[in-house]
């Protein structure tokens, strides 16, 4: 038999036993080696006297040790046949001490107020969501199960022995009563224990806090846990809200589809029922809410399969403005082409250029008005202004030859084809009838080289379009 001041394993001293339960005591100790207060929970040594009972508590200690959540208390270390003097066989689980109240504690002393009781249901069960995410189901929450601080803060303990607890107070263990007044129906008929066991049960549990007593009573645990799968309970006082008592009967359904889908839809119904609270001062934190610890684990619809999307980019262009740069983009183009033929023009320059001087500066301009005299009969005329109007008409084709009839200027022309030729860019069809109104139209730039001897000339040579001879528009 175990009493304060026992040393376990060298490192853990019983001080304070502060509850006893059907599977063991609960100490207040003190750990040697680091200094600070632990919780030693240590089995009774019947349940130690079960291999599938004592393997199973190692496994769900193992896990607990790995789990974290501000509303579950620390799983610190577990030990089997630990050395405390004796030679009675002992297994125990350190956890960290919490300083607070335990809710059984509280409900002694009557009904709690709706809106605190909610503060209590919303915590616990955000904390059983977080613990339900790691694979881990309680199987015995109930009062003595959640320790209320100071500051309100809610805080599970007990993870990983209830189910055994369970079992056992269905055969009518005195010490396990405390279970069968929140147990639920499938865990009664010794079914599947789901996260809707402890959804059940923390229902049960609220249901207690507002009413003042449990949902169900009887003479023993049997009867208890069997009025659990027929029974309804009673109806709740008067004054609690009608969102309330709908909250607390879903939660309590007797099929477990019927109740809420997961624990934290429960602890989300719980905290829009209890309205705005100072959840500061009840929890000790600047969170606005109990639900902010366990948000990544909060349950959040299935996304569902959109087709892909085109990459985020910038907006389209509109169709004017694209409409507008059309254009710009022409106007590139003509600058290209008049570069090119300037280059090929000046290139004929000086192939053709004649030391002597025969060609005559005059036939330029006649020649190019001629050139001109279909697509602008009515500019024909003014010879006198050639670079003026020939500037005007740069869009004008170089490939159409003048019809009307060669003039003298334009028959001196004539003599030289051959030598125009290779400053050309375009294929030339020679004529069947005159040579002389040929030749002007496959390339009229012959009179090109003589424009360099006056300073008016060479500017309207290089300003007109559609003469050819390398100033082509």
């Amino acid at each position: 038999m175990l009493s304060a001041g026992d040393l376990l394993d060298n490192r853990y001293r019983l001080d304070d036993r502060i509850a006893t339960g059907g599977m063991g005591d609960v100490w207040r100790g003190t750990d040697v080696v680091l200094g600070r207060t632990v919780a030693v929970k240590v089995l009774r040594t019947a349940m130690l006297e079960d291999p599938e009972f004592a393997t199973r508590f190692y496994g769900e200690a193992r896990m607990m040790a790995t789990f974290r959540h501000p509303g579950v208390v620390e799983v610190y270390d577990y030990a089997s046949d630990g050395d405390f003097g004796g030679q009675e066989k002992v297994a125990y689980l350190v956890m960290a001490f919490v300083e607070g109240e335990p809710l059984s504690s509280r409900v002694k002393e009557g009904p709690i107020p709706v809106t605190e009781t909610l503060s209590i249901v919303a915590q616990a069960a955000d904390a059983l969501h977080a613990a339900h995410q790691a694979g881990i189901v309680h199987r015995d929450i109930k009062p003595g199960n959640l320790i209320v601080k100071p500051t309100g803060a809610v805080i599970l303990i007990d993870f990983g022995v209830a189910r055994s607890a369970a079992l056992t107070s269905v055969t009518g263990l005195n010490a396990i009563v405390g279970t069968a007044l929140y147990m639920a129906p499938e865990q009664v008929a010794k079914g599947d224990l789901t996260p809707a066991t402890d959804v059940y049960a923390l229902g049960a549990v609220a249901y207690h806090c507002i009413a003042g007593r449990p949902p169900f009573d009887g003479e023993n645990a049997l009867q208890v846990a069997l009025r659990h799968l027929e029974d309804e309970p009673p109806p709740l006082p008067d004054h609690v809200p009608v969102e309330v008592r709908h909250l607390i009967a879903k939660a309590m359904a007797k099929q477990p589809s019927d109740r809420f889908q997961s624990a934290a839809e429960f602890a989300e119904a719980a905290f829009a029922a209890a309205g705005p609270m100072d959840w500061k001062r009840l929890t000790g934190t600047a969170m606005v809410a109990p639900l902010s610890p366990a948000a990544p684990t909060r349950a959040v619809p299935r996304p569902r399969n959109f087709p892909p999307q085109a990459p985020v980019g910038p907006p389209p262009v509109p169709y004017t403005a694209a409409r507008s740069s059309q254009p710009l983009a022409q106007r590139g183009l003509m600058f290209a082409i008049l570069a090119l033929f300037a280059i090929a023009g000046t290139l004929g320059v000086v192939f053709l250029l004649n030391p002597t001087g025969d060609k005559q500066p005059t036939t330029s301009p006649t020649q190019q008005n001629e050139q001109v005299v279909e697509e602008f009969p009515t500019e024909a005329s003014e010879e006198a202004e050639p670079s003026t109007e020939v500037t005007s008409r740069r869009p004008v084709k170089r490939s159409r030859s003048a019809s009307a009839s060669p003039s003298p200027s334009l028959s001196s022309a004539s003599p030289e084809p051959s030598e125009t030729t290779p400053a050309t860019t375009e294929p030339t069809t020679p004529a069947t009838t005159t040579p002389a109104t040929t030749t002007p139209a496959t390339q009229p730039t012959t009179t090109a080289p003589t424009e360099t001897e006056e300073p008016e000339p060479p500017v309207a040579t290089t300003t007109t379009a559609g003469a050819g001879g390398g100033t082509a528009p």
